[in-house]
């Protein structure tokens, strides 16, 4: 099962950009028939809440030429779990852990659609957790630090968690 986990996923880029174009793939066949979308952020919902903010971030954003009938919607909501996550609880990634059905050779797709700043403890709980190994991928939304410097210290900690092949 492919699974994509969107950390970030109730905010603003989540909301217009990254929920519309999953939901566009998806109704364009874009995405493996086993498919989970797993939003991940700091505030505590429920699926259902989640899966509601979901619905309302594909009718206002989603391409007007994407399939938005009631059957589409339902079944890409059928795929979409939350997971409460704070980047430095250790307890809410072995939650997050239990929510991924994927196996060693099944694609994980972490995008993290935060600050820079939340980067590395993310990818250093995922690491910790067993969760980037095998077929992992993980990509880093831009701006890649505040400055040089610190997209560097970004880059070079990346590289302690991840081989170079699973950055984005």
């Amino acid at each position: 099962m492919t699974t994509f986990v969107l950390f970030g996923g109730t905010g603003d880029l989540a909301k217009r950009k990254i929920i519309p174009a999953l939901y566009s793939a998806y109704v364009n066949g874009r995405l493996a028939a086993s498919f989970s979308f797993i939003g991940a952020a700091r505030e505590a919902l429920t699926d259902e809440e989640f899966r509601v903010r979901v619905a309302a971030s594909i009718e206002a954003y989603a391409s007007k030429d994407a399939d938005h009938s009631a059957e589409k919607m339902a079944a890409f909501l059928a795929l979409t779990t939350y997971s409460k996550i704070n980047a430095h609880e250790a307890g809410d990634f072995e939650q997050l852990k239990q929510r991924i059905h994927t196996s060693e050779t099944d694609p994980t797709l972490f995008y993290l659609a935060t600050g820079p700043d939340i980067f590395i403890p993310v990818v250093e709980q995922l690491s910790k957790h067993g969760l980037v190994e095998g077929n992992a991928r993980v990509v880093v939304e831009k701006p890649l630090g505040r400055d040089a410097q610190s997209a560097k210290e970004i880059n070079q900690s990346l590289r302690t968690y991840l081989n170079e092949n699973q950055i984005y």
